[in-house]
């Protein structure tokens, strides 16, 4: 099973959940504007990194 988490800017998280497949569906549209980071851990342990910008 994978992971994954959303943290904002301060660290705090805002999302996470357990993926099961290939996909999940994310709303954010309850996010406020600004820089989030997200991060996926797969089953294999790799963890995948990366920011969203929302406007």
């Amino acid at each position: 099973m994978s992971y994954i988490q959303i943290t904002n800017i301060l660290g705090e998280v805002v999302f996470s959940e357990n993926i099961n497949g290939n996909s999940v569906p994310i709303t954010l549209n309850n996010l406020a504007a600004g820089l989030y980071f997200y991060s996926i851990t797969t089953e294999n342990n790799k963890v995948i990194k990366g920011m969203i910008t929302i406007n």
